[in-house]
């Protein structure tokens, strides 16, 4: 049923978006809705099909035990129809750099003789190999002002859509709301998880979302809408009760700050210290003093437990590690491989004297709620260093890039995957939610097309649109 009523309200939402223009569109609005409707369709977490489940008990990977059909497979199809009518299936240049990334772990993961479940690596390589060509096909049909507007227009959705389920839920207390789009979505403290399974997964999302905003703010992009959907997006962060989301935020900010909007200085300049730095973390010290989000932080009954159960976490994260440092138990096999050799864990001298209930549940059931342990325990030392290369290439360059870059467009998109890579840097050490198809599918788009060189060099299409 709730896969039903996703569709219904996809079906909704198109045609309310659609008809605001007309039943004839120009090519560049056409594509423009199409990547407005992917966008909003990625905080659906059940909006796909499962066509083939692996005969294994107990696989509660990141990726899930089931090949299925997504939404951007769809896509992937128009894409495609979309460059042969009007390219005749003339490509851009493929990165090379990304083709050997898939090689390489593509091997790297076949030939590993530790992972125990081969089949289960193959579920998330097909998201990955994928999503990738989608990808490709993206950048190949939409210009860098049209892709970038379509995420505005889609996150913008998705920011009012999620604000009408949290406070419907606050309002009524009906379960029934929280379940509307995920049959098997909890609530933590009387919190919605919106369209979401958990509210820890919404405020990821909308953390998300407030790097872009955050994004088009600081590049004077629709400036005053911008900072409205930021401030909403603040406050389903709040509303979601994820104090990891606020602290990863707040960072995520002061990168983007220090980086971008002092670009013209060095790091420690102290007109940054002063002017963006220091007037942060007062913001933060009163918010934490003066408002209830002290009492998130420091008087939550469940705090203790949750910092417990993450460290007993890390240890399991630690025996695998010990076990196969070099080349990991294989993508997506960390759960499967710490069921297979339960007495790596001795699970009851752990928790003596804790007041968790039944421990087993939560360490064998759940992915190790790090995602910078799950790919270190997966991949090893060998394959995590190419990921670490990456993100550090990353930081490295992004002056360079925009320093570069004729489209503010452009701008947009390397200054929102500086944000979410930040940003993950913090969360992603309490969490395993960003290391899932709903949230990779957000950042991976920003990091992909802050990677896509036809895109730094385009000129802005027409500069009369960035402030309306």
């Amino acid at each position: 049923m709730d896969r039903v009523l996703i569709l219904i309200v996809m079906m909704i939402v198109i045609f309310i978006w659609l008809s605001k223009d007309g039943l004839r569109l120009s090519y560049a609005k056409f594509t423009e809705a199409l990547v407005t409707i992917f966008v909003f369709s990625c905080c659906f977490t059940r909006l796909n099909i499962p066509f083939y489940s692996l005969p294994y008990e107990h696989q509660y990977g990141p990726f899930g035990a089931a090949f299925r059909i997504e939404v951007y497979h769809v896509f992937m199809l128009i894409l495609l129809w979309i460059v042969a009518q009007r390219t005749n299936l003339k490509f851009n240049a493929v990165k090379k750099s990304v083709v050997l990334a898939i090689i390489f772990y593509l091997f790297y993961t076949v030939l590993n003789p530790y992972n125990v479940v081969k089949a289960s690596s193959f579920i998330a390589l097909n998201y990955f190999i994928t999503y990738v060509v989608f990808l490709y096909l993206l950048v190949n049909c939409c210009s860098v002002e049209t892709l970038i507007k379509g995420v505005y227009n889609g996150l913008r959705i998705t920011i009012v859509f999620q604000l009408i389920l949290v406070l419907a839920f606050a309002l009524t207390r009906s379960y029934a709301i929280v379940r509307l789009f995920n049959a098997d979505a909890i609530t933590r403290r009387g919190v919605s998880p919106g369209s979401f399974g958990h509210p820890n997964a919404l405020g990821a999302y909308m953390s998300f979302c407030l790097m872009f905003f955050v994004s088009c703010y600081v590049t004077k992009f629709r400036q005053k809408d911008s900072a409205i959907y930021a401030v909403l997006a603040i406050a389903i962060i709040i509303m979601s009760a994820s104090r990891s989301a606020l602290l990863a935020c707040a960072f995520g900010i002061v990168v983007i700050v220090v980086m971008y909007v002092f670009r013209r200085y060095s790091i420690f300049n102290a007109k940054i210290l002063l002017q963006g730095v220091l007037p942060i973390s007062i913001a933060l010290l009163l918010a934490y003093n003066f408002t209830p989000l002290g009492d998130m932080f420091g008087a939550s009954s469940d705090a203790d437990d949750m910092v417990i159960a993450r460290y007993m976490h890390y240890y399991c994260a630690y025996e695998i590690f010990e076990d196969h440092p070099l080349i990991g138990v294989g993508l997506n096999s960390h759960l499967r491989y710490l069921q297979d050799n339960s007495a790596l864990v001795d699970i009851e001298t752990m928790f003596e004297g804790l007041d968790i209930w039944l421990p087993e549940d939560f360490m064998f059931h759940n992915p190790i709620h790090n995602i910078w342990l799950i790919m270190l325990t997966e991949f090893g030392i060998i394959g995590v260093i190419p990921i670490l290369c990456f993100i550090v290439y990353y930081f490295v360059t992004f002056k360079k890039k925009i320093r570069n870059s004729n489209s503010k467009y452009y701008n947009i998109s390397a200054i929102s995957g500086l944000g979410i890579l930040s940003y993950m840097f913090v969360h992603g050490n309490t969490d395993w939610a960003l290391y899932t198809p709903t949230m990779l599918n957000i950042s991976l788009l920003f990091l992909y097309v802050s990677e896509t060189k036809q895109y730094s060099l385009a000129c802005n299409e027409n500069e009369l649109l960035e402030n309306e």
